[in-house]
């Protein structure tokens, strides 16, 4: 992920911030100073997540991701989709900004923020969540929030982890039908925790379940990555230009 600050022409050799972001006591210590951190950088400078990673002492992949996730939610930083000038979607940039963007329409510094549509593989990550929290209702539990936070900890399965859609969805499948997993596995967080675990343990399992049932969970996870797929390609062809006058600042 390529993080890239908003434009600040009066940038010199000290970092000027406002005391009401260092103040928002909606941000954790932590979130403070990674935006005080990439508000120091040069407006075209862009960084990497291993660097992000490289530059603390302690934090870790997940931590740094955490970190921005809680930015983002508190409109510090704001996704804006790229487009060449024939209005080609070419990539997403994520702008980080010294005061929070609102959802209102009219920005706090000002600007207009831009209302991103979401991407297939958010799409996709999503509707897993979805598949996910279904079995934790099916079995009497209460479901966790499909926000930003749980959608970015599932997208990191796919992303991360490198494991497919069809792969995370038959090891939710069996997660919640399994007597013992079904009560710790009840957030993304978890499956993704255990996924390895999960996954060998349905193996495993699978040698004694009887065809039918094994072939009725294969027909459901198809018509399930059928939708997945319809739905992606609906986002592909309803992406949304960059309005004029946004300004982008690229490599």
């Amino acid at each position: 992920m390529t993080i890239r600050r908003a434009p600040d022409d009066e940038r010199g050799a000290y970092t000027i911030i406002d005391n009401t972001t260092l103040q928002d006591k909606a941000l954790t210590w932590e979130a403070r100073g990674m935006l005080a951190y990439l508000l120091s950088k040069p407006s075209k400078w862009s960084v990497q997540v291993g660097n992000l990673v490289s530059a603390s002492p302690n934090a870790k992949r997940d931590k740094v991701y955490a970190l921005l996730t809680e930015l983002q939610e508190n409109g510090y930083i704001v996704t804006k989709r790229v487009h060449d000038e024939d209005g080609r979607f070419t990539g997403i940039e994520r702008w980080v900004y010294e005061l929070p963007q609102s959802t209102s329409g009219i920005s706090v510094s000002g600007e207009s923020p831009v209302v991103e549509p979401e991407t297939p593989e958010i799409v996709a990550s999503r509707l897993l969540c979805e598949e996910l929290n279904k079995g934790i209702e099916a079995n009497g539990y209460k479901p966790f929030a499909v926000n930003k936070t749980s959608i970015a900890s599932m997208l990191r399965i796919t992303t991360i982890d490198k494991h497919s859609d069809s792969e995370i969805r038959e090891v939710i499948k069996w997660s919640q039908a399994d007597d013992f997993w079904l009560q710790n596995v009840r957030s993304p967080d978890k499956l993704r925790k255990h996924f390895d675990t999960l996954r060998a343990q349905m193996k495993r399992d699978r040698k004694f379940v009887p065809k039918a049932v094994l072939e009725q969970h294969a027909k459901e996870t198809r018509d399930s990555m059928r939708r997945i797929e319809e739905q992606k390609k609906l986002m592909e062809q309803t992406a949304v230009p960059m309005p004029e006058g946004v300004r982008r600042y690229r490599k």
